[in-house]
This record gives C-alpha cells, sequence and structure tokens, in this order.
C-alpha cells in the first residue's frame, strides 16, 4: 500500500507540473507587421510595406539622397539603422523623418505601454517628438544626424500582459493536494 500511495502522489504531481501552464512573454515573431519610414521634409517615403517578422535580419530597407536605412522588427522592439556613403570625413543628416509600426499584435495579448530607448550611439528618442502610441501601433518622429558611418537607433516595447485568473491552476493543485491527503488518510485507517 505504501508503494501505492507514492505512486500515485509521483503521478498527481507529474500531472500538475504539465497541466500548470507556464507564464509566456510576449513577442512578435512569426507576425506581419507593416512599417513605413518618412522623410518629412522632402517629403520622400523610404519605405512602406509589410513583411513577417523572422530572427533572420532586417525586413524593411530603403535608400533616399544616398543614406540607407534597414528596420529590423526584433521579437520585443526594432533597430533602426542609418547608412551613410563611405567617403571622406562628411555630415549625413536627413530632415525629419517619422517611423511607424503597425500590426504589434503580440501574442500572447499583451498592451503596448510604452516606448524606451535601450541602447545605440544616437538614442532614437533624444531629440524626437513624443512618439504617438496605441494599441497595436507605434509612431515616432524625429531628426537623424550623424558623421560618415551613420547611426544605428534601438528602442523596445514595454509589454504588459493582460491579467489571467489563476483560479484553474490553483483549484488543479487544490484537488491534487486534497486527494493525496484523502489517500494518505483512508491509508493511515486501513493500517
Amino acid at each position: 500500500m505504501n508503494r501505492f500511495v507514492r505512486l500515485v502522489s509521483a503521478l498527481l504531481m507529474a500531472m500538475t507540473s504539465v497541466v500548470v501552464p507556464t507564464a509566456a512573454r510576449a513577442g512578435l515573431i512569426g507576425t506581419t507587421v507593416s512599417a513605413s519610414l518618412k522623410d518629412l521634409d522632402a517629403p520622400h517615403t523610404i519605405f512602406d510595406t509589410s513583411a513577417v517578422v523572422t530572427n533572420s535580419g532586417p525586413e524593411f530597407s530603403g535608400t533616399f539622397n544616398s543614406i540607407t536605412w534597414r528596420l529590423d522588427i526584433l521579437d520585443n522592439g526594432f533597430d533602426l539603422e542609418e547608412g551613410c556613403p563611405i567617403g571622406p570625413p562628411t555630415f549625413c543628416s536627413s530632415g525629419r523623418l517619422q517611423l511607424t509600426i503597425s500590426g504589434l499584435n503580440f501574442t500572447p495579448p499583451a498592451t503596448l505601454i510604452g516606448l524606451t530607448n535601450i541602447d545605440g550611439f544616437d538614442p532614437l528618442l533624444s531629440g524626437a517628438s513624443a512618439p504617438s502610441i496605441g494599441p497595436s501601433s507605434v509612431s515616432i518622429t524625429f531628426q537623424a544626424f550623424s558623421l560618415d558611418s551613420g547611426s544605428f537607433y534601438s528602442a523596445d516595447f514595454r509589454v504588459t500582459p493582460r491579467a489571467t485568473t489563476p483560479f484553474p491552476a490553483t483549484l488543479l493543485l487544490l484537488s491534487v493536494g486534497l486527494t493525496a491527503s484523502g489517500i494518505l488518510v483512508a491509508w493511515r485507517r486501513h493500517i
């Protein structure tokens, strides 16, 4: 009987570890996202298209005034790179730029609560107007300016997963505990 109780307890604990959901984090890999980059002073659209977010590199790119722009959407953010032509020391500047990314449907569901600069030679949000943030899109207007090699901008989305009720997992753990206690009490009475 002692072996039976141990076996049942071990099985119930194994079932609980498999059934209890783990915390998932929001991400964009596999999502179709639209992005546009516009020079507002020219005016000129550098790129405006949609792509599926992957781990393999920039999804969007375009060239205007010999400056190449590459946008890589990451799992929870993006990198924007400005590439200046190689040559003698020159200033590489663009007009006011507007970057708009939409279709940010995070899986599992999440709410886009803010945009923050992570790192980079030129912080994206310094000198930028306040980003316009919606539940599935973000738009930033900024002035690009750099020397020779270009600039690298990086930002991340801070997401807060929607609240989920832990009741089903709690109920499962409670039932496992009560079942194990009942088996133990019955076993002790039998002895």
